[in-house]
């Protein structure tokens, strides 16, 4: 990773806009007028403009903790490809304004005001969106002939290397190729690409976790769940719905879990009651996407299909609440208790077995394998360490768990060890049992192995410190 550059230390471009100046200044105005029409013509022909103007946007609507460190996160993920820009923000007259409106009335704020303080990128009303460069570069290579499914519905993808761009392309080939959503309900191609393209967009790239690859996994977790025999448990709509709540059940993620927002007395839990705070959030953001300029891809919906789809995604985002998470733990396991027999027909079981699956999705880095598992722990655990990082500097109630940064090594593991063996593994098991599917079950011995790891770990950790005491 390149240094990230000090603004107080003088560099390249200060010394070039002094040359300028001074270019001026010795040689006349006509001189300096060159130099500077050249410098245009330069920002213009390799579209540096409306890129600086997009990343500094994007500064301010999310005011990172470290705005050089978030600014060089932002060029890695938006750099030129196929030699075209690729951005994530558009509309830039309109964010322009909402953002220039937005910083004027936070000015006004008065300093102890602790309300509009902890503000939060909080898009309703104001998302971000991707006009028609970004589909028609991440999008045009698609090949009938040659996507791989198969690679793209495993647990063994490394979704933590690809970027952004090229999982977009592959979440339009699993809707397309993987469940051929575009001819059997009539979804336009280019429409499902750019509202593909629009909730990438609405993700934080700067969060360690809850970003546009962790959308990813769950999204493909959800396809992996419905083909290992899930899917005699949705229909046509109910599936469309249930993967486009796995790509959108984080979108506009803050970095900070609800009950930040719910202790701060953020207008965003006062909206919501307190109530599944950010859930409910994303939940509303699916939608209000959908109703941006080119993003309606229920625009061919009959209106009981459309209120289907709606209803499933909503019960679906909302379920991902963990605060569900033992209800639908205990929900599960009595149907196993009581040995109800399996029937996807019965809507009970239809609805619980729906309301498992995107949950399971968001729950599912600890049954990848060990290298994945512990580099999507890593992410969340510092996710976390951030949060209460701010809560104890905003004087707010923390809890100790989420303290912890993931570099120390002896409290990581053993979260982790708690966290898989108390609260995924009782889940997974029911699921598992629950629609009788091999493969689904063969991850229970990968979760096992991880908890076995993570003590290892542990233990050696605890050796460690003993001996250097």
């Amino acid at each position: 990773m390149a240094d990230i550059v000090n603004p107080s230390t003088p560099r390249g471009p200060d010394r070039e806009i002094n040359r300028v100046e001074n270019e001026i200044l010795k040689n006349g105005t006509n001189s300096g007028r060159n130099e500077v029409m050249a410098i245009t013509e330069y920002f213009t022909a390799h579209q540096l403009e409306n890129f600086f103007v997009k990343m500094l946007i994007a500064v301010g609507k999310i005011r990172p903790d470290d705005p050089y460190l978030f600014m060089h996160r932002y060029l890695e993920e938006n750099t030129k490809a196929n030699g075209a820009l690729l951005d994530n923000v558009g509309g830039e007259s309109k964010n322009i304004q909402d953002l220039i409106a937005q910083w004027h009335t936070t000015g006004k704020q008065k300093t102890d005001d602790k309300l509009e303080e902890r503000n939060i990128n909080e898009t309703l009303g104001e998302q971000q969106f991707c006009d028609d460069l970004i589909t028609n570069n991440v999008f045009k290579s698609i090949d009938d002939e040659s996507e791989d499914i198969t690679r793209l519905l495993s647990w063994d993808n490394d979704v933590l290397a690809c970027t952004d761009q090229q999982l977009m392309r592959d979440a339009y080939i699993l809707f397309d190729k993987g469940w051929n959503i575009t001819n059997d309900l009539a979804i336009e191609g280019s429409t499902l690409q750019k509202y593909i393209a629009s909730i990438q967009a609405n993700y934080i790239a700067a969060n360690p976790y809850h970003n546009f690859k962790h959308a990813f996994t769950v999204l493909a977790s959800v396809g992996i769940l419905l083909r290992e025999g899930g899917q005699s448990f949705l229909d046509a709509i109910e599936t469309f719905s249930a993967l486009i709540s796995g790509m959108t059940h984080d979108v506009g993620h803050p970095g900070m879990g609800s009950d930040y927002y719910v202790k701060a007395g953020h207008k965003l839990a006062i909206r919501y009651n307190d109530i599944a705070v950010l859930e409910n959030m994303h939940a509303s953001l699916t939608f209000e996407i959908m109703k941006m300029e080119g993003n309606n891809i229920l625009k061919n919906f009959t209106r009981e299909e459309y209120e289907l789809f709606r209803k499933t995604s909503v019960s679906l985002i909302l379920s991902t609440d963990m605060k569900v998470h033992f209800d639908l733990t205990s929900s599960v396991q009595e149907y196993i208790d009581k040995k109800i027999s399996l029937d996807p027909e019965d809507m009970a079981q239809r609805t619980l077995y729906q309301r498992c699956l995107v949950h399971a999705g968001d729950l599912s880095n600890p049954i990848l394998p060990a290298e994945l598992c512990k580099q999507w722990a890593y992410n969340v655990v510092l996710e976390f360490h951030g949060q209460a990082t701010k809560e104890k500097e905003e004087g707010l109630p923390f809890s100790p768990f989420m303290e912890h940064h993931p570099d120390n090594t002896l409290e990581f593991a053993g979260l982790q060890v708690g966290f898989c063996s108390f609260v995924v593994k009782p889940f997974w098991t029911a699921l598992a049992l629950f629609y009788q599917d091999a493969a689904t079950q063969h991850r229970l011995k990968q979760l096992e192995n991880n908890v076995e790891m993570w003590n290892e770990i542990k233990a050696e950790e605890e050796a460690r410190l003993d001996a250097n005491n």
